[in-house]
């Protein structure tokens, strides 16, 4: 004749109320509670969850490397944006600057900061001050990073 052992299991379950352990051999057994009337013994080990808990670690891990890169690409096209259009702006305005006085030289060699909110945004400017034909070009960057920065050229004839 065999005996059976009960051993009791540790069992997570939302229908059932703490305190009620179900022997293995048992798994058919129910739970009498006053509430609920009698409700089946089922539900999840630890070892089960623990193995969820595992795989779905190791199918976030991808996810969550993707999210600073993600961030920093989102960063980096805000900046570079903003500096292309702040560059075209300053190189609108000074060919409307030379239109109207062609002999002076707009070349800004030390870097200049644009006005709020765009403070963040230095620039500088190369005249070649030809006398028939000038070169211009607006270099602008971000002051955090100064070698990602964004040059227009533009050319002016003297009428």
């Amino acid at each position: 004749m065999s005996t059976m052992r009960w051993v009791p299991r540790i069992v997570f379950s939302i229908t059932r109320p703490l305190g009620c352990f179900t022997p293995l051999e048992a798994g058919h057994r129910r739970c009498p509670t006053a509430a609920f009337g009698s409700l089946p013994l089922t539900g999840f080990t630890y070892i089960e969850v623990l193995a969820a808990l595992v795989i779905l670690s190791v199918a976030l891990i991808p996810i969550l490397t993707w999210v600073p890169t993600s961030i920093q690409t989102k960063l980096k096209t805000e900046r570079k944006t903003t500096a292309i259009f702040l560059a075209q702006e300053k190189l609108e305005e000074l060919r409307h600057k030379i239109i109207n006085n062609f002999g002076v030289d707009y070349t800004v060699v030390t870097p200049n900061p644009f006005d709020p909110p765009y403070q963040d945004f230095s620039y500088t400017v190369n005249d070649n001050f030809n006398t028939n034909i000038k070169t211009i070009s607006v270099k602008v960057w971000h002051i955090e990073k100064p070698d990602d920065d964004t040059t227009f050229y533009t050319q002016v004839t003297k009428r």
